[in-house]
């Protein structure tokens, strides 16, 4: 099971206060840098923060660290407590909050605790709300007006009524803002959830892995992508058994040669058929949040410090009606809400609905569309096509599929999308049997160049023919310039393969200078763009 998080019994203020200064304490990077975004991080797990950057003339730091905080510029110069400082004295010197109360209420936020877990009770705000319940207010003394009947129900209760505040713009300094934190390329950032969308049996799984892979072995193993530091990665695939799961991530290591010695980062992996997330479902009130799962996902994600959250299936997160987009929003918006409180990223892997074998966006996700409108990021899987396959010109194009990012149905052309191909790896795991598992693994695939194995005497070879014809732009014309590139170079024109690559290249040397498009009168006296010779090539 997932280890729920631990909650003090409420108490009386003081506890309050002391549990949040503890907690505060134990989880530095849920907070500092919020307040003082170029804190340091030190190798003991504290943080430091200069006098300069706080803007004071002062020679000494302020220094936090899990035993305590203390403010070394003023601990020397008469400062009742010494420089000692709690975390809600920072939140509140430092970070604008109006008093202790305000403050501390800050920091469970952070700490993606309530504050009554840690034993708030706000009996004024209580009697406050008995009051207005039967039309009364508070006298100047905090009691309640006289008048007020004996035994008036209380409907609601303190932490029931929301506190809103307008907050001023503090207008920082534009290089005091910290960058967003991507982990992984520009998928994957911290404190936010990004959707992986795609048709079953393309290779989704297979890619989360090799990015797994990358991230907690610091290594770039798909088109250069490697996060700056190794991470902790946590995979829940509510699906398949662990075992499985293995098998995938020791095929993905074996391929690339990743030993354990090899990977400063953890890895995590769990399934749902032994250990079950479910953070929400449909009960007769509507749809209900499960706190006691959504705490424990925070208390783990923050004990194991996983930078990395791969939830795949989504749908396999909840239990409620994939078409109801207010319920989904509530969803898709918890789980945003864990990556912000754990300061970690989260992937949330979905399926598509069945449209036939037209070409899938992030727009066909499965259900409501408020999944899609939660995530940062989103990027779909499509398989090639055989028309892409010939193009191609790959043996199998069931091995390869392409990644498009954005929430655009504008997809990029075959040329620009990311590629990647599916390898068969063997486990050697078959002991006396004939043969043990095979087991795919995702590695880079690039589109074919179109100045693959061209060089200078092509082009030249290539001006030559154009000179000495008349070349239409239109590769629907029988006189195309397509022909004269084939004719020079000795290509099929026949051949979806070779005409991709003949019009590739007419598009690279017309940009380059190298062929110029002229608009003149054919033979009709109908105006059309012709393609001749530009700039001359040498050798």
């Amino acid at each position: 099971m997932i280890r729920a998080a631990e909650k003090l019994p409420a108490g009386d203020g003081k506890s309050f206060f002391r549990a949040v200064n503890e907690r505060a304490l134990a989880n530095l990077d849920l907070w500092v840098t919020a307040i003082f975004p170029r804190a340091t991080k030190q190798g003991s797990g504290g943080f430091r923060v200069k006098s300069k950057d706080l803007g004071r003339d002062l020679q000494e730091d302020i220094g936090f660290d899990p035993g305590g905080i203390i403010d070394f510029g003023v601990a020397d110069m008469g400062d009742p407590n010494h420089g000692k400082r709690t975390a809600i004295d920072m939140a509140i010197e430092w970070g604008g909050a109006e008093d202790a109360t305000a403050a501390a209420h800050w920091l469970c936020d952070r700490l993606g605790v309530t504050p009554e877990a840690l034993g708030w009770r706000d009996e004024q705000a209580e009697i406050a709300a008995l009051a207005a319940e039967i039309g009364r207010t508070l006298n100047q003394d905090g009691a309640v007006e006289p008048g007020m009947a004996a035994g008036a129900p209380l409907n609601r209760r303190a932490h029931d009524i929301p506190v809103i505040r307008a907050t001023p713009f503090r207008w920082p300094d534009c290089s005091s803002i910290p960058p967003r934190e991507w982990v992984y390329g520009d998928h994957l950032i911290r404190g936010f959830v990004s959707a992986t969308v795609a048709p079953g049996g393309v290779g989704k799984s297979s890619l989360l892995f090799a990015e797994a892979a990358s991230m907690a072995s610091g290594r770039a193993l798909l088109h250069g992508v490697a996060p700056a530091t190794p991470l902790n990665v946590w995979i829940w695939n509510g699906e398949d058994p662990t075992v499985e799961l293995e098998r995938r991530l020791s095929a993905t290591m074996k391929f690339y040669g990743i030993r354990r010695q090899d990977c400063q980062g953890q890895l995590y992996i769990d399934s749902g058929r032994e250990m079950k997330i479910v953070i929400a479902e449909t009960q007769k009130s509507g749809t209900v949040i499960i706190r006691p799962v959504v705490d424990a996902i925070k208390a783990a994600i923050i004990e194991h410090k996983i930078d990395v959250v791969v939830i795949d299936p989504f749908v396999s997160s909840h239990r409620v009606p994939e078409n109801d987009n207010t319920s989904i929003d509530a969803i898709a918006r918890e789980w945003a809400d864990i990556a912000d409180k754990t300061n970690c990223a989260i992937e949330l892997v979905h399926h598509v609905r069945k449209v036939g074998d037209v070409e899938v966006t992030v727009e066909m996700a499965r259900g409501a569309s408020a999944l899609i409108s939660a995530a940062r990021s989103a990027r779909v899987l499509n398989q090639m096509t055989s028309d892409e396959g010939e193009k191609a010109g790959v043996e199998n194009r069931r091995l390869h599929f392409r990644v498009n990012s954005g929430k655009s149905n504008m997809s990029p052309s075959s040329e620009k999308a990311t590629w990647f191909r599916m390898c068969s790896v063997d486990l050697d795991n078959g002991g006396q049997l004939p043969f043990g598992d095979s087991i795919g693994v995702v590695t880079a695939w690039r589109w074919p160049d179109p100045l693959d194995d061209i060089t200078a005497r092509d082009l030249i070879a290539v001006q030559s023919a154009i000179s000495t014809g008349e070349w239409r732009e239109n590769s629907q014309a029988k006189d195309w310039a397509g022909h004269a590139v084939a004719d020079a170079l000795k290509l099929d024109v026949g051949n979806k393969q070779c005409k991709s690559k003949i019009a590739g290249l007419l598009k690279i040397w017309i940009k380059n200078g190298a062929l110029v498009v002229i608009r003149r009168p054919d033979k009709n006296g109908d105006e059309r763009p012709f393609i001749e010779v530009g700039r001359p090539a040498d050798e």
